[in-house]
């Protein structure tokens, strides 16, 4: 389940890295919708060859995995959530 939760991590982390360079104001709304495709495909290909290599090369059990991925989304997604709720 780690590797699936590393995964969800490594999602994030490349969501929030385009998110702070895509913040740039010099940019063209073309452009930025050229950066928001690339980033998505980017993501896309690097959490499935991270899930693919969990679960082929490094023989993990795939529901292991995709459960650990999928609890590791869910909680990504929680916590502002829950914060928001402490805020109020």
């Amino acid at each position: 389940m780690l590797w699936g939760v590393m995964a969800a991590g490594v999602n994030m982390a490349l969501l929030a890295w385009r998110m702070i360079y895509g913040d740039r104001p010099a940019l063209s709304a073309g452009q930025h919708l050229r950066l928001m495709y690339r980033s998505s495909l980017e993501r896309f290909f690097i959490v499935t060859s991270l899930l693919v290599i969990g679960m082929l090369k490094l023989k993990l059990a795939a529901s292991g995995v995709i459960l650990g991925f999928l609890v590791g989304q869910i909680i990504l997604v929680m916590v502002p959530i829950m914060r928001e709720f402490k805020v109020k």
